[in-house]
């Protein structure tokens, strides 16, 4: 079975997919270039060893002495000379491992659903916010149970025996659930829409809805 390669791995690495078969061959060429010349590196270990021309050894012929020291800097350029081989992208040596086949898979259709259950799962948790925010606002946490044994305490008494500020706390208890009510209840109703967004309207539909708050 060749080994895949993603076309999204191939994208945030900065290579381009379509390219990328091309880049495998370049490098399998260096490769094969690389193995051929270290051979030939190999094989001109047993020629004879090329000696510099000493000067002494042409009675001062500066002529003759010049053109030994050409024909010999000719023959050391003409031995094979190794130098390291070419080093493969980490992306390359991976699909080359095993037998070297591999393909290049498009998951285009991956990355769009993962991404839209990302921008969707940042969505609700955005309204989940801002409805905690604005509940919290109206109800903070740390003083619900003290409104709550007050309410109690007043109810508990009777009516008969309410006084004026009995009263308006228990309007204002009553004005502040209806205000929670609307707000989860516009909640609600922005994380049912979420759900149902595509890749196609959650763009516009964040446009649009999400410049609003849930406390709107």
């Amino acid at each position: 079975m060749p080994n895949r390669i993603l076309k999204s791995t191939l994208t945030a690495a900065g290579i381009d997919h379509e390219k990328f078969p091309a880049i495998v061959d370049g490098y399998l060429a260096e490769k094969s270039a690389h193995a051929d010349h270290m051979k030939r590196v190999e094989a001109d270990k047993a020629l004879p060893e090329l000696v510099a021309p000493n000067f002494k050894d042409f009675d001062g012929n500066g002529e003759k002495f010049t053109a030994a020291a050409q024909e010999h800097e000719r023959a050391v350029a003409a031995r094979h000379q190794a130098y390291p081989a070419p080093h493969a992208h980490p992306l390359i040596a991976a699909v080359l491992s095993g037998d070297g086949q591999y393909e290049v898979y498009n998951d285009d259709a991956e990355v769009a659903e993962a991404q839209l259950a990302q921008a969707k799962a940042d969505l609700v948790h955005r309204v989940l916010s801002d409805e905690t925010a604005a509940i919290e606002k109206i109800s903070p946490t740390t003083r619900h149970r003290a409104l709550q044994y007050r309410e109690h305490d007043i109810t508990k008494k009777g009516e008969e025996n309410w006084t004026e500020e009995d009263r308006r706390f228990l309007e204002d208890q009553a004005s502040a659930r209806d205000q929670i009510d609307e707000i989860q209840r516009r909640a609600a109703g922005l994380l049912a829409e979420i759900d149902g967004l595509t890749s196609e309207t959650i763009i516009d539909w964040t446009k649009k809805v999400l410049e609003e708050k849930v406390t709107q």
